[in-house]
């Protein structure tokens, strides 16, 4: 899904695929495309408005998700670049050095552009979703290693995927 977000009618983003992030002080709407991850803080009053001039960037050349997750001061994203699913330190409460570029590989051979993830903050597990093999998968963050494939059976596509860790 794709839309525009006006900024003070500066410029126009598209938005590929956002989340909101909890930080230490406050809450950001994060998002990404290729190269480059946007961090825009919202104001807690309105909890709605952005605040357009404490923008932050995270510059990653080599990064093109298909899907991103935000949870723990790190950034998970499926790059279609490299066929896999990598976590990146992400701290959008200040500007990321290029060290913040190198990514930890959580899952390899990950196929296509269509794959979806989204972070459980409170289990520290990373779920997508896989349509070429119609699956959905598994991984602790944790505890990185082997993945575990909880649905391949009755699934078509799976397109999408969410998680709700507050309300188990």
């Amino acid at each position: 899904m794709c839309w525009p977000i006006n900024l003070k009618y500066v410029f126009t983003i598209l938005v590929f695929d956002a989340f909101f992030a909890e930080a230490a002080s406050t809450r950001y709407l994060v998002t990404a495309s290729e190269g480059n991850v946007l961090s825009i803080p919202i104001d807690e009053k309105s909890n709605s408005k952005l605040i357009t001039q404490n923008v932050t960037y995270l510059r990653c050349p080599n990064l093109n998700p298909s899907s991103i997750s935000v949870g723990r001061k790190h950034l998970f994203a499926a790059n279609i670049n490299s066929n896999s699913i990598e976590k990146y330190y992400f701290e959008p409460e200040r500007e990321s050095g290029n060290d913040s570029c190198t990514p930890l590989i959580l899952n390899s051979g990950v196929p296509g552009p269509n794959v979806k993830i989204t972070f459980d903050w409170i289990s520290n597990n990373l779920y997508w979703t896989d349509p070429t093999f119609r699956w959905i998968a598994m991984i602790s963050v944790q505890h990185e290693g082997n993945y575990t494939i909880l649905i391949r059976d009755n699934i078509h596509i799976p397109a999408a995927i969410a998680v709700d860790p507050d309300n188990k």
